[in-house]
């Protein structure tokens, strides 16, 4: 048995209301699995690809400022090539990305390095793993725009969302 969590296991369900009922499971797995802590400094999400780019996140979204991060990071992604010289890599084009079983995954802008996706694309729609293992094969350099606050409403949006990062901090 694998498993991994950001928490150690002592700190497992702390503060929830059932914590006593879940006390017992706590101690079976401290006295019969090897507890590995892989404390490190380094955060890995804000190694990038693209060395002029030192951010991950951008906000407010949709503003002009993220919107412009975000065409430089799409276009550096395509090649060395400025945004100004046109051509179709820089600018990129819709693609279908093959998942498994014959089905596929829309991009409605790739380029060679880069897939900009809306969150709706990735998140409201029924797609999974499978899927987004696909995309990060696919694109060493993934943007998701627009992505809501996500609150109770968004259920199934915030538990594909946690699936797609997951998976894409895992390749």
């Amino acid at each position: 048995v694998v498993s991994t969590s950001n928490r150690p296991p002592d700190a497992l369900y702390e503060g929830g209301l059932n914590r006593s009922q879940f006390l017992p499971f706590i101690n079976i797995l401290t006295n019969q699995c090897e507890v590995i802590s892989m404390d490190t400094n380094h955060d890995y999400r804000k190694d990038t690809i693209i060395p002029s780019s030192p951010h991950s996140y951008f906000y407010p979204s949709g503003s002009s400022a993220t919107t412009k991060s975000l065409e430089e990071i799409f276009y550096q992604a395509a090649s060395t090539k400025s945004k100004s010289e046109s051509g179709d890599s820089a600018r990129g084009a819709p693609e279908s990305i093959p998942v498994m079983m014959g089905r596929t995954v829309e991009v409605r802008r790739a380029n060679s390095k880069c897939g900009w996706f809306n969150f709706e694309e990735l998140c409201s729609r029924p797609l999974g793993a499978a899927d987004y293992i696909s995309i990060s094969k696919r694109f060493p350099v993934v943007i998701v725009e627009n992505i809501p606050q996500l609150g109770g409403s968004y259920y199934n949006e915030a538990r594909r969302f946690v699936t797609l990062i997951d998976t894409f901090y895992e390749a």
